[in-house]
């Protein structure tokens, strides 16, 4: 069985992980937008919940 992430998708995550990285302060909708993506994408990457 394969599981895989689509480009957009990861494009989209990595883009919101580099933007509120760079940032002192995000709002606390942004951070659930960011914590909402990558829950998703530790659908595809099974071990990865345990770091979220």
């Amino acid at each position: 069985m394969e599981a895989r992430l689509p480009q957009d998708k990861l494009d989209a995550a990595i883009t919101l992980v580099r933007s509120l990285s760079r940032r002192k302060k995000v709002t606390l909708r942004e951070l659930q937008r960011l914590l909402g993506t990558l829950a998703f994408c530790t659908k595809v990457l099974m071990p990865g919940w345990h770091f979220l």
